[in-house]
């Protein structure tokens, strides 16, 4: 009885050792997968302020083409009226110079 009561105790010891391993083993994985949940959490923070400034990025770009597209706009409207101004301008050199040939052939006929 006393060896079986002895060899009971040897067993309840050893059965609660590794109970207690098993317990630290978990507790192990615990702690891991806390810090993967974190880890997780943190990397998907990251990948929505990374997704809120590509979009602040691309409206940003969108902006500017809007503007660059309007400035494009304004030039080529500058540059027809200062392509008329010049033809306007070139038109009444021409008549200038006409005028003057003809003053010029009148004084030459009156005199």
């Amino acid at each position: 009885a006393e060896q079986r009561l002895a060899a009971a105790d040897e067993q309840r010891r050893t059965s609660e050792s590794r109970a207690n391993e098993a317990e630290r083993r978990l507790s192990a994985v615990d702690e891991r997968l806390q810090t993967s949940e974190a880890s997780r959490h943190e990397a998907e923070r990251h990948r929505a302020k990374a997704e809120e400034q590509r979009r602040t990025s691309e409206t940003r770009a969108h902006e500017v083409e809007q503007r660059l597209s309007a400035a494009d706009e304004r030039l080529q409207a500058s540059e027809a009226r200062r392509h008329e101004a010049e033809q306007q301008r070139a038109a009444a050199e021409e008549q200038r110079r006409t005028s003057e040939a003809r003053t010029r052939e009148v004084e030459r006929r009156l005199s």
